[in-house]
C-alpha cells in the first residue's frame, strides 16, 4: 500500500529478483505483489525476474511496471505479469488492476506473457513479449479496455486473446534478442519505441522497445 519506488541500481542484467533457495529444491512463488491499492506511483524498475511462478501479481492495484526482463515464470495456466480486480483461491475476477507496463521484456515464461482481468484500461507499452511457451497477451472478454502501442510480440505459439487493436507502432517480427534479453544491433526493436520524448533513452535516442543496454 506504500506509495515506493523500488529501482535496481544496476539494471536487469545485473540484479534478479529469484524464488526462495532451501536446500533441496526451489519454492516456487509469485516474485512481486501488488495487492494493498497501490497506484502508478508504485514502481518496479530494473530487475530480472527469474524463475517464479507468477513473476508480478496485481490484485486491484495498478503500479508502474518498468524496464523488467521476466525469464522463465512458472505458471502455466497463467501468465508472466496478471492483473486482476480480486484473487480468491487461485481464481482471478474482473475489476480495477490499470497498471502501467513499459519497456519490459517477457520470454521463455511457460505459459502467457501478459493477462489482464481490468476493468480499468492498462496500458501496455514499448515492451517486447516474445518466446513464452502460450500465448502473448490474454485479455478475459473483448469488451475489458486496453491501451496497447509499440511493442513488438511474436514467437508465442497460440498468439493473443480477445485483442483487435494492437495500437500504434505495433510489430510482429522475431526481436533479434539473446537469453539474456539482450537485443543484437540489428534488432528492428531499437529505435522503435514510442517517439514521444519523455521516452528516450539515456543518450537521447528514440527509446528501444526494451532498454538501452545492447551489444
Amino acid at each position: 500500500g506504500k506509495l515506493v519506488k523500488v529501482v535496481s541500481s544496476d539494471g536487469p542484467y545485473r540484479t534478479r529478483i529469484l524464488p526462495l533457495l532451501t536446500p533441496d529444491t526451489v519454492i516456487m512463488y509469485d516474485l512481486v505483489t501488488f495487492n494493498h491499492g497501490e497506484n502508478s506511483q508504485a514502481v518496479l524498475e530494473g530487475f530480472r525476474l527469474e524463475s517464479g511462478r507468477i513473476g508480478v501479481l496485481c490484485v486491484g492495484s495498478g503500479p508502474t511496471i518498468r524496464g523488467n526482463i521476466f525469464h522463465s515464470q512458472s505458471i502455466t495456466n497463467w501468465a508472466a505479469i496478471c492483473l486482476a480486480g480480486s484473487y480468491v483461491n487461485e481464481v482471478a475476477a474482473i475489476g480495477p488492476a490499470p497498471a502501467i507496463i513499459e519497456n519490459n521484456t517477457i520470454m521463455n515464461c511457460a505459459n502467457g506473457g501478459i493477462s489482464t482481468f481490468s476493468s480499468v484500461a492498462p496500458i501496455i507499452r514499448n515492451n517486447i513479449i516474445y518466446g513464452n511457451h502460450a500465448y502473448g497477451i490474454h485479455k478475459q472478454n473483448s469488451s475489458l479496455p486496453l491501451v496497447m502501442a509499440y511493442n513488438d510480440i511474436f514467437g508465442n505459439p497460440d498468439g493473443n486473446y480477445n485483442i483487435s487493436d494492437y495500437g500504434p507502432g505495433a510489430l510482429a517480427v522475431d526481436p533479434r534478442i539473446d537469453y539474456n534479453g539482450t537485443l543484437s544491433p540489428n534488432s528492428p526493436c531499437i529505435n522503435a519505441g514510442d517517439p514521444d520524448p519523455k521516452y528516450n533513452d539515456p543518450d537521447g535516442s528514440r527509446n528501444d522497445m526494451r532498454s538501452e543496454e545492447r551489444v
